[in-house]
């Protein structure tokens, strides 16, 4: 089936789904995109596909744990930040097991103990959506404060 709003396999984006795009709002892209995947999909006889991305979907919902790299860290994959599921419900703290206590987490300010500091509840503050995008900042501060902190220590001066 082709058409002005129709593609054949391997044609370009149709010239009315690129004008579409143009007079949408940022809030309603993702509605519009995932209306025209569903269209090439089902029109191209994909259904296996759109299962296997509705399975990944699944599957996330199961995931209670993430590690986020901090780049270029002398310590390597063992300085990952934790972005962690609180087990009873769907909060998330972010974990930073460099500081001298592994329980810290992220409150928005700065790191607090989780028990000591602060109650566990406050520490699982984050959607995992939230967390997800925090992580990345922190991991590259988390990589900025462990080189200044080597680098005192390199240079004979006392660490903060």
């Amino acid at each position: 089936m082709t058409g002005p709003d129709r593609r054949e396999p391997g044609a370009e984006v149709p010239l009315k789904f690129a004008l579409m795009l143009g007079n949408v709002s940022g809030d309603d892209a993702d509605d519009v995109l995932r209306e025209f995947a569903d269209q090439v999909l089902t029109e191209h006889g994909v259904p296996a596909l759109r299962a296997e991305v509705e399975a990944l979907r699944a599957a996330a919902a199961h995931v209670t744990e993430y590690r986020i790299p901090c780049p270029g860290h002398r310590l390597g994959v063992g300085a990952d930040l934790i972005v962690q599921r609180m087990p009873t419900e769907d909060r998330w703290a972010i974990f930073n097991p460099n500081l001298d206590s592994p329980h810290r987490v992220w409150t928005g300010a700065q790191y607090e103990r989780i028990g000591t500091d602060i109650y566990r509840r406050e520490g699982f503050r984050w959607t995992r959506q939230e967390a997800l995008d925090l992580a990345p900042g922190l991991a590259e501060q988390e990589t900025a404060r462990d080189r200044a902190w080597f680098d005192a220590v390199r240079a004979g001066r006392t660490p903060r």
